[in-house]
C-alpha cells in the first residue's frame, strides 16, 4: 500500500490517503500560482479537487457497503491520484452478488450526477461549464457543472468492460452465469486487452498521454485477473492430499526452545506442539521462533512460549479451504487429519510453493 495516512473510519472501514495524493494537490496549487490566479480561483480549484475525491470515496463506499450486505468485509479504501480502491477481502463467486457489488460504485456517481443536474436545472444555470479562451476556470459559475461532468465521466469510464474497471467485473458476472467463472474471466480479460490495445494505438496516433498510460495498465491487469481466477480454480480443485508433508517434526510441551532453534530440516519452518499423550496443544510458527531468538532463553520450555492458536483440517479438503482457514484464524500451520488422526502438516511455505509453481498460467496472446 505504500505510505498512507488514515483520515477516517466509516462503518468500520479505514479510509486512507496515499502519499502521492499530497503531490497531486501541490501540483495544482503550483499550477494555479504559476498561472497568476487570484486567491479565490485557487481556493475554488482546491475545493473542486476535494469534492471530486469525495465523490470517488462515495463510489468506493458504494462497493464496500454493498459487499457488507453479503458478509464480505473491506480491508480499507485507499484514495490516490489515479482514483480509489476498495480492497474487499474476497470477490463473491455468486454472479448476481458480484454484479450488484460492481454496479453500485458507478451508480453512486450516476446518482450524484442526477442530483447535480436537478440542482442546476432549478437554479437555471448552464449544465456544461464554459471554456474561456480555451481554458476551463473553476469558479462559482463552473464549479457545479464541472462536478456534474466529472461524475458522468467517472460513471461512463468505470463501465468500460475491462479490468480493473467495474465494467470488467460486471461483464464477468453476466457471463459467469452462462459459461462459468473461469471462462467468463478469460473472455472479460481478452476483451479488456483488446480495448487496452485500442487505447494505446489511439494514444500514439493522437499524442494522448493519459490513454497511452491507461492502455498498458489495463493490458497488464486483465492478464493478472485471469491468472488469479485460474489459480483459485486450481486451488479449489486440488486436495491438500497432493501437497501436505507426511514427515514432520513434532515439538512437545516439555521440550526446550533450543530444540526448535537447532532444527535444520529442509522445508520446515513452523511446528505443531503436542503433550505427552500426543494430543495437539499448540503451534510454534516461524515468526514466533524468530522473535524468541531475541527475547527468550534457549532453556525456555515450549509450553510457556507456544501459540495456543492452532487448527486441523481433514485431508479431503481443498488447498483453497486450507488457505482460507489459515487467513481467517491467523495461523501458519495446520495439522492434516484422516479419521481425526493427524497424519501430516500443511503450512504457508508449502502453499506458497504450490502457488509459485502454478503462476505460469498465461492468457493467450492476441493476434494483431
Amino acid at each position: 500500500m505504500g505510505k498512507s495516512w488514515r483520515i477516517a473510519v466509516i462503518k468500520g472501514i479505514p479510509i486512507y490517503l496515499h502519499w502521492t495524493l499530497g503531490l497531486f494537490f501541490m501540483f495544482f496549487i503550483w499550477f494555479s500560482v504559476n498561472q497568476s490566479r487570484d486567491l479565490e480561483s485557487t481556493l475554488f480549484l482546491i475545493f473542486f479537487i476535494v469534492s471530486l475525491f469525495s465523490c470517488i470515496l462515495l463510489h468506493e463506499l458504494g462497493h464496500a457497503l454493498t459487499a457488507m450486505r453479503y458478509g464480505i468485509n473491506t480491508k480499507d479504501i485507499i484514495l490516490s491520484p489515479i482514483g480509489g480502491l476498495a480492497r474487499l477481502e474476497n470477490i463473491p463467486d455468486i454472479p448476481r452478488q458480484e454484479f450488484i457489488i460492481a454496479i453500485n460504485g458507478p451508480l453512486v456517481n450516476l446518482a450524484i450526477a442526477i442530483t447535480l443536474f436537478t440542482i442546476l436545472k432549478i437554479l437555471g444555470w448552464d449544465l456544461v461549464p464554459d471554456f474561456q479562451n480555451g481554458q476551463l476556470e473553476v469558479s462559482r459559475n463552473t464549479f457545479l457543472p464541472l462536478l456534474l461532468v466529472m461524475n458522468v465521466a467517472v460513471f461512463i469510464f468505470n463501465l468500460i468492460p475491462a479490468f480493473p474497471m467495474d465494467g470488467g467485473r460486471i461483464l464477468r458476472s453476466i457471463l459467469s452465469s452462462q459459461i462459468g467463472r473461469t471462462r467468463a474471466t478469460f473472455w472479460a480479460a481478452f476483451l479488456g486487452r483488446v480495448i487496452a490495445i485500442g487505447f494505446f494505438v489511439f494514444a500514439i496516433y493522437n499524442n494522448h498521454l493519459v490513454l497511452g498510460l491507461i492502455g498498458p495498465f489495463i493490458f497488464f491487469v486483465a492478464g493478472r485477473e485471469y491468472k488469479q481466477v485460474k489459480l483459485q480454480e486450481l486451488m479449489r480443485k486440488t486436495s491438500i492430499a497432493n501437497i501436505f508433508r507426511r514427515n514432520y517434526t513434532k515439538l512437545y510441551d516439555h521440550d526446550l526452545l533450543e530444540k526448535a532453534l537447532n532444527q535444520n530440516i529442509e522445508g520446515e519452518f513452523d511446528y505443531l506442539v503436542f503433550d505427552e499423550e500426543e494430543n495437539l496443544t499448540g503451534s510454534l510458527p516461524y515468526i514466533f521462533i524468530e522473535e524468541l531468538k531475541k527475547t527468550s532463553s534457549p532453556e525456555a520450555q515450549i509450553k510457556n512460549i507456544k501459540s495456543e492458536n492452532y487448527s486441523t483440517l481433514d485431508i479431503d479438503n481443498s488447498i483453497e479451504n486450507a488457505f482460507q482457514v489459515m487467513n481467517n484464524k491467523g495461523i501458519a500451520i495446520l495439522g492434516v487429519t484422516r479419521e481425526n488422526h493427524i497424519i501430516g502438516v500443511i503450512d504457508r511455505p508449502i502453499i506458497a510453493q504450490f502457488i509459485s509453481s502454478n503462476t505460469r498460467i498465461r492468457l493467450p496472446r492476441l493476434k494483431t
